[in-house]
């Protein structure tokens, strides 16, 4: 627990309902990281070069 204390982390667990609002949350901005991500890989890959000049 000392660990945790120095961590900055709290010594408490969280109830299951405040653990699932974590958890959705985290979850959330991993997938719009995710899409954010597709979207510009798409972006790159079809992206034209320019002319030749």
């Amino acid at each position: 627990m000392d660990a945790a204390a120095a961590a900055g982390t709290s010594r408490t667990a969280l109830s299951p309902e405040a653990f699932q609002r974590r958890f959705d949350s985290d979850v959330g901005r991993m997938v719009l990281h995710q899409q954010k991500r597709d979207q510009r890989i798409r972006r790159d890959r079809f992206r034209r070069p320019p002319p030749a000049g």
